[in-house]
C-alpha cells in the first residue's frame, strides 16, 4: 500500500534525522523538498480517490458567476473557481492548485520552525495530509494560512497577521475560530491557566448537554450559514467520548511540553503560542465533546501545531535511548492512525490512481 510505504520511509527519515549523522544533514533539506513534491504529486494529481473527490467535483461544475454568492459557500473559494472556468481550467487543476498551495505552505513552516523537519513530516502525513489534502482540501488550505499566521503571531504584525487569516476565513469560514490567537498568544501559559481551560471546557459540555448551545447558535445568533453548518454537524455525528486514546496522547504532548518548557524554550521561540493553541485544542475537544464533528474538525486548527510540538519535545529530551524510543512510539501511533483511516474508507483510498498513470494507461493501452 503506497501510503504505508511513504509512511515508513519518512519514518527511515526521521530516525536519521534525530541520529545527528555527520552526513545526513547535507541532504536534510533536499530530501524535505523531495518528501513534499512526492505529497504534491500524490495528493495534487490524484484522481478519484480521496474522502470528497466526487463531492467536489460536482461543486466545481455548478458553481457559476451567477450563484457563486447564494450556494452556502465561502467567497473565496466560489470566486477561485470562477476564475479557473473563467480562463478555460478544469477540475484537476483546481484540485493540483490547492494540494500545491496547502502544501508548500505547510513545508515552508516545518523548514522554519521545526527542530526536526521529518518528525514534523511523519506527523503530518499520517494525521493531516490524509484527511485534509486528501479530502477537506477547502479546510486543509485554510488550516495552511492560519499554521503560517504564527509568523505574523510571534512577530507581533496584527496587519499581516489579519491579511493571511481573511484568506484562511475566505475558503473556510471555521478559520474565524483561529482569528483571536494573536491576542490570546500573548497570555502566559501556566497551571492557573490550564485549570480555568479545563474547569471552563467541562462546564461549556454541561451547557451543550443541557441545549443552552443549540439555543444560543440556531436562536440568538440565527445566521443562516452557521445554523446550516451546526445542524449539519449535528446530524452527522455523535458525542466521541473523554478517556479515548485520541485525547489521552494529546493530553500527554501537552504536559510533556509543559513539563519540559524550560529546556524547549531555548530553541523555541514561538513557545507560548504552540502551548496556547495545543491547549485551544484540548479545551475544545472537551466542551464539544456531545459531537464528533464539531470536537474534531473545529479543533483542527490548534491541534495542527503538534507538527511543531512533537519534534521540540524529542529534541528536548536529548537521551538518545529515550529519543529513539519515543520516536518508534510515535511512529507505530502514526502507523495506526494512518492504517484505519485508510482500511475504514478503503473504498476511497483503494487502488490510488493517479493522473499521470491514467495517462500512460490510455496511451499504452
Amino acid at each position: 500500500m503506497i501510503y504505508l510505504l511513504i509512511l515508513f520511509f519518512i519514518f527511515i527519515l526521521a530516525f536519521l534525522d534525530v541520529s545527528d549523522d555527520a552526513v545526513f544533514p547535507k541532504y536534510k533539506n533536499t530530501l524535505l523538498i523531495f518528501c513534499f513534491m512526492l505529497m504534491f504529486i500524490i495528493a495534487g494529481f490524484r484522481y478519484q480517490v480521496g474522502y470528497d473527490f466526487n463531492s467536489y467535483e460536482r461543486i466545481y461544475n455548478n458553481i457559476t458567476l451567477s450563484n457563486f454568492r447564494g450556494n452556502n459557500l465561502e467567497i473565496g473559494f466560489s470566486l477561485f473557481v470562477c476564475l479557473l472556468k473563467k480562463i478555460g481550467l478544469g477540475f484537476p487543476v483546481m484540485i493540483m492548485l490547492i494540494a500545491m498551495a496547502s502544501i508548500f505552505i505547510k513545508y515552508k513552516v516545518i523548514r522554519e520552525y521545526s527542530v526536526y523537519p521529518f518528525i514534523s513530516l511523519l506527523v503530518y502525513f499520517s494525521a493531516n495530509f490524509i484527511i485534509q489534502d486528501f479530502g477537506q482540501i477547502r479546510q486543509g488550505l485554510a488550516i495552511a494560512f492560519t499554521l503560517y499566521s504564527i509568523k505574523y503571531i510571534k512577530d507581533k504584525k496584527l496587519f499581516k497577521y489579519l491579511i493571511v487569516m481573511m484568506m484562511a476565513i475566505m475558503f473556510h469560514y471555521s478559520a474565524v475560530l483561529f482569528l483571536p490567537m494573536y491576542w490570546l498568544a500573548r497570555i502566559n501559559v501556566n497551571k492557573k491557566v490550564i485549570a480555568t481551560a479545563l474547569i471552563v471546557s467541562g462546564v461549556f459540555f454541561v451547557c451543550s448537554k443541557s441545549g443552552v448551545i443549540d439555543y444560543v447558535v440556531l436562536k440568538v445568533i440565527n445566521q443562516p450559514y452557521i445554523s446550516y453548518k451546526y445542524v449539519a454537524y449535528m446530524s452527522s455525528a455523535g458525542g466521541i467520548g473523554i478517556f479515548k486514546l485520541t485525547f489521552l496522547s494529546r493530553l500527554v504532548i501537552f504536559t510533556l511540553f509543559y513539563v519540559l518548557r524550560d529546556k524547549i524554550k531555548e530553541n523555541c521561540e514561538c513557545y507560548n503560542i504552540l502551548s496556547m493553541a495545543y491547549l485551544i485544542s484540548i479545551f475544545m475537544y472537551v466542551a464539544f465533546n456531545f459531537n464528533g464533528a464539531l470536537a474534531t474538525r473545529g479543533a483542527l486548527y490548534f491541534k495542527i501545531v503538534e507538527i511543531l510540538i512533537i519534534p521540540q519535545i524529542i529534541y528536548a529530551v536529548k537521551d538518545k535511548i529515550i529519543m529513539f524510543n519515543g520516536l518508534m512510539i510515535l511512529y507505530l501511533f502514526t502507523f495506526k492512525d494512518l492504517y484505519f483511516e485508510i482500511m475504514s474508507s478503503s473504498d476511497r483510498f483503494m487502488p490510488y490512481r493517479n493522473l499521470i498513470s491514467e495517462f500512460l494507461r490510455n496511451v499504452f493501452s
